[in-house]
């Protein structure tokens, strides 16, 4: 047996909390706690050793020996009763099982909830006796309140398994640990139904006949006892759900309605699961992990008492999804000549005020997933379904024909629990459901009749049956489950008789009244686990005495799971088995039953477990675990048993009663074969191997920690808490639990995996593979018990056994009998054999150093120790006293000394190893152990008993399955270049037992393949035996090198198949293809699999880089692989990659862009898991000061604090910005220009006949004039600071203000503006304006800006500031995180302007969403949304235009009929006339606007398609204001809503192309007509008409002037005019409506074309705005001219958005510095936006051409300016930042990988029309919609493409991050030129030395060239060396690879001595032929056909370049053929003529 090691006594981890808290006493006695330890953990596959310790107010988790949370319920003021550990659905996964009301398309449930990643999170449930306690252990906490005392409840996979207390079990036991009575039940729960008078009887779930009273909420008597007509046995799945019925089903429904009879049919139904049935275990997860979550095995064991049996279940969940997947099918049923449809009645057919109602016949369950099933027809015809199963699911399916809405499934009897039900008719109407007043008092037991339970008691009209069998036909006249619902109570008078009566009229059997569900009194409850009845068994007679207290707990049944390797079988019908051990401690007996599992089927029907497949996209069929029943095994006289695990290994302890009293300890296999297990001879007291044993445990350490019990044998009681690594507790007389570790596996090195091996090799029982495990177990105590123990006694015990097998068919010569030298347990102890060590002796040194199997010691065989045996050979042996120095030579110790023969010999002495492991192997047959391993029913694989095939083929085969295994290790350089490695341990036990079988190629003998592996071989000593007494099998085959197949790989035959482990288990033709082997032998031998996938492709399909690559990435290969294979095999692998690196195609995931290293691809299209310093830009250390004196002191005065903005974020949008701007200044004269904090600067220039006090007077007012131009600067700053900041979380966000000062020039003195025309009641917009630009400089996706970040900024007076700032943040998507408790009271002190900026923020975040809250809010503020007669709202009309805007934009692109009808209204409102009454100052033009600009954003471009609108003559009324004519009376009125009537038809038909109506929206034809139209609206007709003729718009002077009217075409270019004439207003209004329609159309675009267009309008309008104007028609015509030239200078900026355009820039700059009185505020608004859009985002954004975009542009730039601060009339100026809403962010940034610097490159950007642009980033892009691909063109860096034309991610991927991550590469990698790299390392080095560059002098380097050079020591970044930071990033692990693989090929592939090196350099050599091959056979292709494939790329590039990339790839391979990348020509040549001249010399 394995070593079995005392931990001391074991106690619960939390004792000691609980005694120092005061919860138990100082030494508590066991019946005052309760203590549970199972194997639990984060993950299913972990398992980690856990504790539950569990007082009566108390429950403590323990994990891993801590503490890990206390939970305690005092205040609850009831005991404990259970607590569990279980798995509940996540919030995220349980709304698919929850019965909330979602999507009818919603997405399909989850994984089943077995699988630890499906959606599940742990979580601890405690039991008080009238609620549950939920803590999942992420933090969040439920409380569930119970209907019922729970008994007993288990964890199941997928939540709990609960069962209630009897009415004759409730009484407390005189034995239970707490005391008290049971409180009675709550009163809103079932029990506390008011009933009739009677004595107090205890029940926990009952029900009577009170008729329709309800529920009695004082408290009473308790009810009568009605228990055993409740089912016992719920479960609880989630939390938030209610509980769920158990049923069974004792065989598999095979029909379509619930008592299917017909020929060959039997009856399938579902009961619930019979209240004698008590649970005692059901699997707490998946009993077979390797099913996966789609097909789990649950197996549960219920005990009856009253029969005396067990009974054994398969157990599954019913899906919810199910039942729609059904119901849907259900419709296909007919009634015919199968069995005809019945109908069935619930008891209590109405409903009360929360019962749910039917619904529609063709509504479906929405939650359940209603889409139909693509394969219907298929999954009708194969697969089995039960319509029981149907109704069972939720009680909304018996509505599933029913008119009215669905409700949700709701669970009554947790209902009736739960303490939200608020009325008294509710609690009424679920009592009578519940407890089943309506039926009769009378109980029907479900065992008691033919039907018992009635089958679909569902819902709240009981059960309903649905369509029988296919071929009848479902009567149309009744909806299939419908339901007759009334108002009334619960009576059975209320039963729908008419269904009876047409189905008895129909034909339909009818069964008695006792079958219609009217008594079930849980019909609401959904049945959630069906239990199928597999076998059962008496459960035998107690034995005496096995029920008596022993002072400890009395002994429940135990039931433990253990599964076999995955290979036990070799049965093709059964893919795996379960055994079940059933401990009954009343019978003293064990069971064990095997439990066969077939193959899951591909298609497989549908089982009862789960009525639909939930599969993964790919896999539309279930597989379907059916369990059979194998071989059952009993044993008496058994007292416990306890499953230990160790690792991988489970088996089960046992303790069996012996005549002496003591009991005995036994390892139980799968199939009951008993291994004895002795006790430790000395018990400790104390746990040497735990680091903290708390207090309680060191206040007993007076005697020492090592302290044991007395010695002898002590009588064993019982054996408990099984855990991880073998751990488990045996129980004493005395109560003392020993914990005990008991080693199933092995601990060192491959030794456990070699096991593994021989275990799968040899399946089943019939070949003794398991029986090996066994055999080292014996052997392994049996070496110990003989003392032949050593250092490494695992791998001797295991190479004894491997001579066990084969020794006793080898003749017993004269052999060096085996060494056995008795201990001594004196001295000094090394090891646990307790051998004295000779420690002067240097032979003994090295003797016992090396371990067992090895020469010598490992240190020995080093290199850097070889001085030793060298100078040994040479010098004598010397000796020296102790005061002088001692020769490396001599080894002393005082004046001894050691010759240096000692040395020599001891390093060439022979290894006796394997001739000691005979003579032990023939000590151990002889003994007992060995008798019973190999007699008759010997337990080994060569024992006497087994068949003689199977001896004959037992050895071979473990032959070559270890050697095939020694190849798997070789292939790992980290385990097999070690020289006491175990692949060279393996080799000489190999070559014995090769030589033992006559295999001379597998012996030792020279020449075979194990003597040339390694010249050690020849230090070993060899049995030369031959099995005789054995007929073997000549050998198969050579023995296998995966070094020679790879090779062969290489040649252009085909390479035989290389043999795999599975090959020596299936019988048939072997195959190269490995991609079928099954998982767990690819856990055995994961690398050679891959490898010959790899190299098989490499074979077929050649060196494609590409596809290798791809195969790579298929196959999972990664970089630990890859850095652990020997470089010969990885060097094709590299070269692939290499080849790669520098261009992979565009259509690689991030995995592969991963494996080959580029890690800048992979972030860009992995954004979770880029670096968290991506956004904070390192920058190199420098001395230079970034600001000086001056600098720092001229912020002194800033208004801003300098500590409110994250400063990282900040920089690294001003290092983009400068990169984008680096040729001038420009950006900074624009922010200078847009700051308002600042002083500013005018001039005023003297007369010479003014006074001083003239002067004065004149700079006052120049003062005033630069005031009003400073306080419409805000609104330019917005767009310029666009989303610039993150603010911090701590501190405020200012708010910049007013710097009204002004520096008079020539004087230079600075004169300030009277603040009393300037107080923020008279510019309350221009403050407003300022905290907009404020809000808008926040980045969107800046985090923490949640309601209470918004409340900490709120000041203590609402302000105009603020309520801009509201604005801002609502239009970057802020305000969606504000509380709705936050909107009200920032609306309810009614502060104009915080309403009308939170009101539009809101909307702005919510655009689209037509959100109810929203909704609401903006309602109340807008008149025609109140309802008739309402009072007038006491609210400002600019709050009201507002609202309606607001409405807009919250139902943008919606086509919502009633918000359009109110938008019309209030467009078409006319006052009625009443002189007493003043006019309506509400709808004024400003009002009307907004609600036309909202009628147009609701039905958005949609005039093609009005839909529901046509009846509203939409179009003709809107016409009908704008262009028709209007009564003289109403004409006033009108006129305001023409504007709007023109803005809404032209966004409406935005861009629909519908000639006829742009024709009568354009303007007049004759100049008659414009004496009718104002002249405003000659430029927003020519606006509306054009943005209709999208598309027929053109960027040139002929598309101007034929679009201008016929009079005035000739002077279309404004050149003409020189004088200002009032006749010319329509004139320029129409050419300023044409160049914004231009300006619309180009948005963004940056067009120098359009720019040039309009540039000269622009200079038209400021020369008109110029000349004199004298008289008032000259006055007005300049205000229309200045109207038009603002107009222009916007549309110049919109062109030219974010490129910062100097040509467009100098003319603003010239609008900035008017000072002139005559210029409005408007106009100086109009003037800073363009500047701020012309800069905006700092040249980071830019405006898009959407249609939402394109009517934002047009609010925001509406054609109408302000013409003083607080002017709203025509337009409210808040709508002028809508700007926002049309920004695109196009800006792509190109950062360093490593640093995230932002860095300058060029690009190549290809655009779908067929152009390619030059552009370098950073820069603004085309419209991502005309990109096809962008690429980047430095020689210096890694290429970068992103495609957006064949690869979505990466598209998706920039709009995210707008950013490409580049790398530097090496300057190995620049050119395959060697010129050009050397010259490249040289221009790295030039500036800086490396501090290590010494180390490149040494000679193992000399052959380096530079470029090589570099891989070693990098550029250093910190000396400044230009581009030597991202050159020190890009030297990637392949290129260090590089170096490492050359030094060995160098220097040790000839020097080590080992065959495997000079086949690693063979398989590189054949590989690098084969590439050559290659390249010749590409070059003579290409000059065969050179011309045509020339040809054929050109034609690639014409078709859109589909072509493109693939053919320069090509050519870039066939380049990579003539110069390899990785490993040169030149470093081959090399090693080929180093391999050349070591034969020559050989020779």
């Amino acid at each position: 047996m394995a070593s079995v090691t005392s931990l001391g006594l074991h106690h619960p981890t939390a004792l000691p909390y609980l005694i120092e808290e005061g919860l138990l006493p100082a030494e508590p006695s066991a019946d005052r706690y309760r203590w549970t330890t199972f194997l639990g953990g984060e993950k299913a596959d972990e398992a980690e050793e856990e504790e539950l310790l569990v007082t009566e107010t108390c429950v403590v988790w323990s994990q891993r020996g801590l503490v890990r949370k206390v939970f305690r319920f005092e205040v609850e003021n009831e005991a404990v009763a259970h607590a569990v550990l279980t798995r509940f659905p996540t919030h995220e996964s349980s709304r698919h099982w929850s019965t909330t009301e979602t999507s009818s398309t919603a997405a399909p449930s989850p994984t089943d909830p077995s699988d630890a990643d499906g959606g599940l999170s742990r979580a601890v449930v405690v039991f008080l006796q009238t609620q549950a306690h939920v803590y999942f252990l992420s933090g969040a906490s439920h409380v569930v309140h119970l209907p019922f005392e729970v008994d007993r409840v288990l964890p199941v996979s997928r939540g709990l398994f609960i069962q209630r207390k009897l009415p004759s079990t409730l009484a407390t036991p005189a034995s239970a640990p707490f005391m008290g009575p049971p409180p009675g039940a709550p009163p809103n729960s079932l029990a506390s139904s008011r009933l009739p008078s009677s004595q107090a009887e205890v029940a926990s779930f009952t029900g009577g006949h009170t008729g329709p009273d309800g529920l009695d909420l004082v408290p009473g008597p308790a009810p009568l006892d009605r228990g055993h007509d409740i089912p016992r046995s719920f479960c609880l799945t989630d939390p938030l759900l209610e509980m769920g019925l158990v049923v069974t089903a004792e065989t598999l429904p095979r029909a379509r309605s619930t008592t299917a009879r017909g020929p060959g049919q039997g009856s399938s139904r579902l009961e619930d699961l019979h209240p004698a049935e008590e649970l005692v275990y059901i699997s707490p997860a998946s009993e077979l992990a390797s099913f996966g979550p789609n097909d789990p095995l649950l197996l549960a064991l219920t005990v009856n008492e009253q029969t005396k049996k067990y009974t054994l279940w398969h157990v599954s969940y019913l899906e919810p999804e199910s039942a729609a997947t059904l119901s849907k099918y259900r419709t296909a049923s007919a009634s015919g000549a199968a069995s005809r449809r019945r109908s069935s009645f619930g008891h209590g057919a109405t409903t009360g005020t929360t019962t749910p109602a039917g619904f529609g016949g063709t509504a479906t369950r929405d939650s359940l997933g209603a889409a139909s099933h693509p394969d219907a027809g298929a999954l009708l015809a194969e697969t089995v379904e039960d319509d029981a199963l149907v109704s069972s699911l939720n009680v909304d399916l018996a509505f599933a024909g029913g008119g009215g809405p669905a409700k949700e499934s709701r669970r009554v009897s947790s209902l009736l629990a739960r303490a939200d039900l608020s009325t008294t008719q509710d609690k009424v109407a679920f009592s009578d459901l519940a407890t089943g007043h309506a039926a009769s008092s009378s109980a029907v037991h479900p065992g008691a009749s033919r039907r018992g339970e009635s089958l679909g008691s569902v819902g709240v009209g009981g059960r309903s049956s649905f369509g029988a069998s296919a071929g009848g036909q479902r009567r149309g006249s009744t909806p299939v489950g419908r339901h007759h619902l009334s108002g009334h109570d619960g009576n059975a008078s209320q039963v729908p008789v008419d269904d009876l009566l047409e189905e008895l009229n129909a034909g339909g059997s009818f069964e008695g009244f006792e079958h219609m569900g009217l008594h079930d009194p849980v019909g609401g409850l959904r049945k959630e686990i069906v239990m199928k009845k597999m076998e059962t068994w008496p459960r035998g007679a107690p034995v005496d005495g096995a029920l008596e207290d022993t002072g400890l707990h009395k002994k429940a049944t135990k039931v433990f799971t253990l599964v076999p390797p995955p290979s036990a079988t070799s049965s093709a019908s059964l893919a795996a088995s379960v055994v079940m051990a059933v401990m009954d401690p009343q019978s003293k007996t064990l069971v064990m039953v095997t439990i066969h599992l077939k193959h899951p089927r591909a298609a497989a029907r549908r089982q009862y477990g789960s009525l639909q497949s939930r599969q993964a996209p790919a896999d539309r069929t279930k597989r379907t675990v059916v369990p059979t029943l194998g071989e059952v095994w009993r044993g008496t006289g058994v007292l416990d048993a306890a499953k230990i695990v160790d690792r991988t290994l489970s088996r089960l302890l046992v303790l069996r009663q012996t005549d002496d009293g003591h009991g005995e300890l036994s390892l139980r296999g799968l199939a009951g074969e008993a291994i004895r297990v002795d006790l430790p001879p000395h018990l400790a007291v104390f746990d040497l191997y735990r680091l903290g044993a708390g207090a309680a445990g060191a206040a007993r350490r007076d005697g020492g920690l090592r302290r044991v019990f007395r010695k002898g044998r002590r009588v064993l009681r019982g054996l408990e808490h099984g855990g991880t690594d073998g751990d488990v507790d045996v129980l004493d007389e005395q109560g003392h639990r020993h914990r005990l570790k008991i080693q199933l596996r092995a601990r060192q090195g491959h030794i456990g995996q070699m096991l593994d091996i021989c275990r799968c090799i040899l399946p089943g029982r019939e070949r003794g593979g398991d029986g090996v495990l066994t055999g080292w177990w014996e052997v392994r105590r049996w070496l110990r018990d003989r003392g032949t123990t050593g250092q490494d006694d695992e791998w001797t015990a295991l190479v004894v056994l491997l001579m066990v097998m084969a020794v006793p068919f080898v003749p017993n010569r004269d052999e060096r009998p085996a060494v056995n030298t008795p201990t001594r347990r004196t001295g000094l102890l090394r090891s646990s054999s307790g051998a004295h060590l000779d420690l002067e002796s240097w032979t003994t040194m090295l003797s016992y150093d090396g371990r067992h199997g090895s020469p010598g010691p490992a240190w020995m065989s080093s290199p850097a120790w070889r001085w030793v045996a060298e100078e040994a050979e040479d010098e004598p042996a010397v000796s020296f006293p102790d005061s002088k120095r001692r020769s490396r030579a001599s080894w002393t110790t005082g004046a001894r000394s050691f010759p240096p023969a000692a040395t020599t010999s001891a390093l060439n002495q022979k290894n006796s190893f394997l001739l000691d492991c005979v003579g032990w192997a023939r000590d151990f047959l002889r003994s007992s152990a060995g008798k019973a391993a190999t007699g008759d029913r010997g337990y080994l694989p060569t024992a006497r008993g087994r068949h003689a095939g199977c001896r004959r083929t037992a050895l071979p085969t473990i032959l070559v399955g270890l050697h095939l295994f020694r190849e798997e290790l070789k292939l790992d350089v980290t385990t097999a270049d070690a020289p006491d490695s175990d692949v060279a341990r393996l080799t000489p036990v190999l070559a014995q037992i090769g030589g033992w079988l006559g295999w001379r190629e597998w012996s030792g003998r020279t020449p075979s393949y194990y003597s040339a592996e390694d010249v050690a071989m020849d230090r070993w000593l060899f049995n030369d035996g031959l099995i005789t007494q054995l007929d073997v099998p000549d050998p198969p085959f050579p023995p296998p090198s995966i070094y020679d197949w790879c090779s062969a790989c290489a040649q252009p035959v085909a390479p035989a198949p290389f043999t795999t482990l599975p090959d020596l288990v299936d019988v048939g033709p072997r195959t190269n293809r490995p991609s079928t082997m099954p998982e767990f032998w690819r856990t055995l031998t994961p690398r050679t699999p891959i490898l010959i996938d790899l190299f098989l492709h490499m074979h077929v399909a050649g060196l494609s880089s590409a596809g290798l690559v791809q195969k790579m990435a298929d196959l999972g290969v990664g970089k630990p692989l890859l850095d652990t294979l020997p470089e010969g095999i990885v060097a094709p692998l590299l070269e692939a990659m290499v080849n790669c690196q520098a261009d992979p195609p565009t259509s690689w995931n991030a995995a592969m862009l991963e494996l080959i290293g580029r890690e800048d691809l992979r972030l860009l299209l992995s954004p979770l898991d880029e670096p968290a310093e991506s956004a904070r830009p390192q920058s190199i250390p420098t001395h230079e000061a970034a600001r000086d004196v001056h600098t720092i002191c001229s912020t002194t005065f800033d208004a801003e604090p300098s500590g409110s903005v994250e400063g990282a974020a900040e920089m690294d949008r001003q290092a983009i910005t400068r990169l984008i701007f680096r040729d001038d200044r420009r950006f900074a004269e624009a922010a200078r220009l847009v700051q308002s904090s600042r002083t500013s600067v005018a001039r005023c220039a003297p007369e010479p006949d003014w006074t001083e006090a003239d002067l004065l007077e004149a700079q006052k007012e120049v003062a005033q004039t630069v005031a009003m131009r400073t306080l419409a600067v805000p609104a330019g700053r917005g767009p310029l600071s666009f989303r610039a900041r993150h603010p911090l979380l701590t501190e405020r966000f200012p708010i910049p203000g007013f710097n009204l000062s002004c520096v008079m020039r020539p004087s230079h003195n600075t004169v300030s503006a009277d603040k009393s025309s300037f107080t923020e009641e008279k510019v309350g917009w221009a403050f407003f304006h300022a905290g907009v630009a404020a809000g808008l400089s926040i980045a969107r996706d800046a985090t923490g800006i949640d309601a209470s970040w918004i409340v900490f900024n709120k000041p203590a007076e609402l302000s105009n500031r603020h309520a801009g700032f509201l604005l801002a943040l609502g239009l970057n998507g802020h305000l969606k995180a504000l509380a709705k408790w936050v909107a009200f009271k920032y609306l309810t002190p009614k502060h104009t302007m915080t309403s009308i900026g939170l009101l539009l923020g809101l909307s702005a975040s919510y655009l689209g969403t037509m959100d109810t809250l929203v909704t609401k809010l903006l309602s109340v503020h807008v008149s025609r949304m109140l309802p008739p007669g309402a009072a007038e709202l006491n609210l400002s009309p600019l709050t009201q235009t507002t609202g309606i805007m607001g409405l807009g934009l919250l139902y943008c692109q919606t086509q919502h009929r009633r918000m359009s009808e109110v938008m019309l209204s209030e467009i078409e409102h006319i006052d009625e006339e009443d002189a007493s009454t003043p006019s309506d100052a509400v709808r004024d033009e400003g009002y009307r606007l907004a609600a036309g600009f909202a009628l147009g954003l609701i039905n958005l471009g949609k005039g093609q398609d009005l839909k529901g609108l046509h009846d509203m003559h939409l179009v003709e009324r809107l016409l009908g204001i704008a262009v028709g004519t209007k009564k003289v009376s109403i004409v006033h009125v009108l006129d305001k809503s023409t504007a709007a009537a023109t803005m809404a038809t032209a966004l409406i038909f935005m861009k629909s192309h519908d000639a006829a109506v742009a024709r009568k929206i354009d303007v007049p034809d004759t100049l008659v007509q414009f004496d009718y139209v104002r002249p405003d609206l000659f430029l927003l007709r020519t606006v509306a008409r054009h943005l209709i003729m999208w598309h027929d718009m053109r960027p040139t002077a002929r598309w101007i002037r034929e679009h201008v009217p016929r009079a005035f075409q000739h002077r279309a270019t404004l050149r003409e005019i020189h004088s200002l004439r009032s006749e010319d207003l329509p004139f320029f209004n129409i050419v300023a409506g044409l160049c914004f329609s231009l300006a619309l159309r180009h948005a963004g675009s940056g067009s120098l074309e359009v720019r040039d267009m309009l540039r000269p309008y622009l200079d038209q309008y400021i020369r008109l705005c110029r000349l004199p104007a004298v008289n008032y028609d000259q006055k007005l015509t300049r205000s229309t001219v200045r109207n038009c030239q603002d107009l222009l200078a916007l549309s110049c900026a919109t062109v030219m958005a974010g490129t910062g355009d100097l040509a467009v820039f100098r003319r603003l700059r010239s609008l900035h510095g008017r000072t002139d009185p005559e210029t409005p505020y408007g106009s100086h608004l109009a003037a800073h936006v363009a500047i701020g859009v012309l800069f905006l985002g700092g040249g980071t954004y830019t405006f898009g051409t959407t249609p939402l975009a394109t009517a934002a542009l047009l609010c925001a730039f509406y054609p109408l300016f302000p013409n003083a601060i607080l002017d709203n009339k025509s337009h409210l100026q808040a709508f002028r930042h809508f700007w926002a809403l049309a920004v695109e962010a196009r800006c792509i940034v190109a950062r360093e990988a490593d640093s995230s610097r932002p860095v300058s490159i060029p690009l190549s950007i290809s655009l779908r029309a067929g152009p390619v642009l030059r552009r370098t980033a950073p820069c603004l892009l085309p419209p991502l919609d005309e990109v096809r691909s962008i690429a980047t063109a430095s020689p210096d860096h890694w290429r970068v493409v992103l495609d957006f034309a064949r690869n979505p991610a990466h598209l998706a991927a920039f709009e995210r991050s707008q950013t490409i991550l580049v790398r530097q590469h090496a300057a190995y990698d620049a050119s395959a030129s060697v010129f050009r790299t050397t010259l490249r390392a040289l221009h790295d080095t030039e500036t800086a030395r490396h501090p290590l560059e010494w180390l490149l002098d040494l000679s193992i380097f000399q052959t380096f060239d530079r470029a090589e050079r570099a891989l070693v020591l990098p550029p250093d970044a910190a000396t400044g060396a230009g581009g030597a930071a991202s050159a020190s990033s890009a030297a990637l692990d392949m290129e260090s690879a590089l170096v490492d693989a050359r030094l060995i090929f160098e220097h040790a592939s000839l020097d080590e001595g080992k065959a495997d090196r000079l086949r690693n350099l063979k398989c590189l050599f054949d590989w690098a032929d084969r590439a050559d091959r290659e390249r010749r056979e590409h070059a003579r292709h290409t000059e065969r056909g050179g011309e045509a494939a020339k040809g054929e790329e050109e034609a690639g590039e014409g078709e859109g370049g589909e072509r493109e990339d693939t053919g320069r790839r090509q050519r870039k391979e066939r380049e990579d053929g003539v110069h390899r990348r990785w490993i040169t020509p030149e470093v081959i040549d090399r090693l080929r003529a180093r391999v050349w001249l070591a034969c020559q010399s050989e020779e």
